[in-house]
């Protein structure tokens, strides 16, 4: 039953394009979630497709990170590279978005896989681009983070619950290419994570 809503909810996101309609559908979609949280005391983070690879990777400080560190909160992870420029494009609608989720429960995670020879170019980005939230560094060959998480394309944005769960695969990126802002769908994504009081 868990996975059928999971499912549904996604299904909504990746068909419509409109996003008045789409909103309204989650609505009605979680309308369904809250009921089943009624009756069977399910919560946000019960509703999950499986278990998040753990990982032990490096952030740009040199600090040594994992999965398990951010336990207790939702994480939106970005999966990106320097040099890929739909990646770049979105760092702008990820800061306004740490702006306004990072105080509420929400851990906004940015894993770079660029090629072992930019690293150093990675951690000079970083800095230079004054970017937030959490930045680890997975590499190409040095982690099996890619394979882990089966990244096939990039940018890509990942939903993991707190119990370390991926609830999405493929969520919605942070910036809405028509209005060149934040993307209303993240938002309602996080607004229902933060509502539903966890």
């Amino acid at each position: 039953m868990k996975n059928l809503l999971i499912g549904g909810i996604m299904f909504i996101f990746f068909i419509s394009c409109n996003t008045t309609e789409t909103k309204d559908l989650i609505d009605e979609n979680i309308e369904n979630v809250n009921s089943v949280h009624i009756e069977n005391d399910t919560k946000f983070e019960d509703i999950a497709l499986e278990k998040a690879p753990n990982f032990t990777l490096f952030d740009n400080n040199g600090v040594k990170k994992s999965l398990s560190d951010y336990k207790g909160k939702l994480i939106y992870m970005d999966i990106w590279a320097t040099w890929c420029g739909p990646c770049r494009v979105q760092i702008p609608a990820i800061k306004e978005l740490e702006k306004k989720y990072s105080d509420k429960g929400i851990v906004f995670l940015s894993v770079s896989i660029d090629p072992e020879k930019n690293k150093e170019k990675w951690i000079r980005m970083v800095k230079d681009e004054e970017m937030s939230g959490e930045q680890l560094y997975a590499g190409v060959t040095s982690s099996s983070f890619g394979l882990d998480y089966k990244v096939k394309f990039i940018p890509r944005f990942i939903i993991i619950s707190p119990k370390g769960d991926i609830l999405m695969h493929n969520a919605p990126q942070p910036m809405d290419f028509v209005t060149r802002s934040i993307n209303p769908e993240i938002e309602h994504i996080f607004d229902l994570y933060i509502n539903s009081n966890l």
